[in-house]
Parts: C-alpha cells; structure tokens; sequence
C-alpha cells in the first residue's frame, strides 16, 4: 500500500469530514475553501490519492469524490463526530 504524505492525508479527512457532515461529497473550491490552499492544489492531491487507491472520482461530474479506504487515525485536524 501507497503512503500518503500529510497534505495527502488532510485532503482526506477534509474529504471524510464534509462527506460525513454535508452527506454528499465536496467541490475542489470547497475542499480549498476548507483546507485555506488553492484550487489547483486541492485538484492535484486528489489526482494523486485517487492514484493511490484512496479515492475514485469520475470525469466530467462534479462532487463525484467518493473515499475507497481510509488512512490511520492517528491525529484528525478534524472532529470525530458531526452533528
């Protein structure tokens, strides 16, 4: 199995997060948003954890990000729960 670096890993949780919070998946400009980085940042991250098996997208659809397996958690940015 790949390691994720730990942008890789925040872009995850952040995934995880709004997913979990919003009960669809986020945009790249939310995820930017969420994470205070740019747009192009986000979507290279993306590219590379789906390459990694960590996430599938689908071309041409927007809010397609759907989480394939999770990483460790070890140390969350972001709340366990959300209400």
């Amino acid at each position: 199995m790949y390691k994720t670096s730990i942008k890789q890993k925040q872009v995850l949780e952040a995934i995880n997060y709004f997913i979990n919070k919003n009960q669809y998946s986020p945009t790249y400009r939310e995820l930017a948003l969420l994470l205070d980085c740019d747009v192009n940042t986000v979507f290279k991250k993306v590219l590379l954890l789906e390459e990694k098996g960590y996430i599938k997208t689908t071309n041409g659809k927007s809010r397609s990000i759907c989480i394939q397996k999770k990483v460790e958690e070890k140390e969350s940015i972001f709340p366990k729960k959300v209400q």
